[in-house]
C-alpha cells in the first residue's frame, strides 16, 4: 500500500482528484471499506484541509483505489 499527502481539488461521489505534495494530480475513488464517505471529502475539500490517502495502485487504470483518508499530521506539506 502507497500514501500521498495532498490536498483534494474535486470530489464527485466517491471519486476524487488531490494535488500531491510533489505537485501531481492523482485520481481516487473509495475502497468499500472506506471509513467515509463523500460528504466527508466534500467537507474536506470544502476546508482546504491537507490529507493523508492509503491507496492501492491499479495496473494499467488511471484512477486509484483509496482505503484511508484522513487529515495530515500537523506539518506535513500539502
Amino acid at each position: 500500500m502507497r500514501s500521498i499527502t495532498g490536498v483534494l481539488t474535486l470530489v464527485q461521489e466517491e471519486r476524487f482528484q488531490v494535488l500531491g505534495d510533489d505537485d501531481e494530480n492523482r485520481f481516487f475513488v473509495l475502497a468499500h471499506d472506506a471509513p467515509l464517505d463523500g460528504a466527508e471529502l466534500r467537507d474536506l475539500q470544502a476546508a482546504g484541509t491537507p490529507v493523508t490517502i492509503d491507496y492501492d495502485e491499479v495496473p494499467g487504470v488511471l484512477m486509484h483505489v483509496a482505503h484511508r483518508v484522513s487529515a495530515a499530521a500537523p506539518g506535513a506539506r500539502p
